[in-house]
This record gives structure tokens, C-alpha cells and sequence, in this order.
């Protein structure tokens, strides 16, 4: 998972998840998640498919470690399959609107992140992240406004990245806030002094705030 927050997923990742205790595969692939090794998840996670083809927790832990992997048009298909076994699963639905992400179908993520966020409860354990990667889809679309809205979002329900807080002053320096996006460049800054992107906004605003 992108967005300045990558290891959100693998630090909840056991939390959302409930596995029998008996059940030694389905461990061993959430473990081998966690841990990185997301070839070898992926693996076993197929076997389990194989075995039982409706166990949605399969396809879950599939879904994670082929967008760890990269893998977004084999995260896409198996997202949209687990759909078809769990209509309304957060999880499988926020996996596929981060694969369709990073595939470029900006509308299609929009409108899953916003239907993720629907279901999950506000204080979510990715709720910063949908509204992060809508913040981006927005920004690519050129509505930044709305990027503006979402980013703020993300940074009041985590306010501990810098890298978010940079594309907020991004997103209001486009949409000419010249002076709140100095303020989010600042906060960028608070957080991590060498954050890049944050000194040539500064830079920026600066000059037209001049």
C-alpha cells in the first residue's frame, strides 16, 4: 500500500482478520504477509483457494500480498471474484479500489473508496488512507477542491504524516489557497524537516504570496 502510510495494512492486517486456531494454512499465509514474503502468501493462499473456493479470508490475504507484490491487475481480478462470494466486505472493497488505483481507472477507485468509507466506522483503522488515495484521484482529475476536502480528512484522522500533509499544501496551493497551503507545507515540515516536496512548496507559496 502506497500513500506515506504503507504499513498500515500489514500492522492491522491480523487484527481484521479471524482465523480458526486450528487451521494451520490460513496462519502460515497471513503470517507470510506480514512478514513480507508475499510470493509465498500468494502461493498458499491459491492452495486454499483450490480446496475451498468460498472462504473469503483466502481471497483477502490474496488480495493484500498481490498489491504488496505490485500485482494490481492479478489484485483486481481476485478482488472482483471475492466480491462475488462477499458482496459488501470492506476489505475486499478497499483492496480493489486500491488496485484500480494504481491501475489508472481513477473513476471506478473513487467510487469504491467512497463506498468503503460508507461502511467502515469513522474511526477506522484505514479510513486515512481511503481519503488519502481519493485526495490523489482527485488531483489527477484536476478538482482540487476536492482534493483540498479529502486530504483534510486524512490528516485530521492521522496527523502524524508529513507526506499527507505535503499534498494538502499541494492541493490548496492548485486550488490558490496560497496562505492554508503554506500553513500544511509548515505542518509537513514539523513532522520531517528534510521532507522534500514540503521545502519547494514553501518555496513556492512564498513567492506568490509576495
Amino acid at each position: 500500500m502506497l500513500n506515506g502510510n504503507t504499513d498500515s495494512q500489514n500492522d492491522t492486517a491480523e487484527t481484521q482478520i479471524n482465523i480458526p486456531a486450528n487451521t494451520k494454512i490460513k496462519k502460515d499465509a497471513l503470517k507470510l504477509y506480514s512478514s513480507g514474503k508475499y510470493k509465498e502468501s500468494i502461493q498458499v493462499c491459491q492452495e486454499e483457494i483450490q480446496e475451498d473456493s468460498q472462504h473469503i479470508d483466502s481471497y483477502v490475504v490474496m488480495c493484500w500480498s498481490l498489491l504488496a507484490n505490485k500485482e494490481y491487475s492479478e489484485a483486481e481480478y481476485w478482488a472482483t471474484e471475492a466480491l462475488k462470494i462477499s458482496k459488501y466486505d470492506q476489505r475486499v472493497i478497499e483492496s480493489l479500489a486500491e488496485a484500480k488505483y494504481y491501475l489508472g481507472k481513477n473513476d471506478e477507485s473513487l467510487k469504491l473508496f467512497q463506498e468503503y468509507i460508507s461502511l467502515v466506522p469513522v474511526n477506522g483503522s484505514h479510513i486515512g488512507d481511503a481519503y488519502y488515495f481519493m485526495g490523489e484521484i482527485y488531483i489527477r482529475k484536476g478538482m482540487y477542491d476536492h482534493a483540498d476536502i479529502s486530504f483534510s480528512h486524512s490528516v485530521r484522522t492521522d496527523p502524524l504524516y508529513d507526506y499527507w500533509w505535503t499534498r494538502l499544501g499541494y492541493a490548496r496551493e492548485m486550488a490558490g489557497y496560497y496562505s492554508s497551503s503554506l500553513a500544511a507545507y509548515e505542518k509537513a515540515l514539523q513532522l520531517n524537516s528534510a521532507q522534500p516536496d514540503a521545502i519547494r512548496g514553501i518555496n513556492r507559496v512564498k513567492s506568490k504570496l509576495q
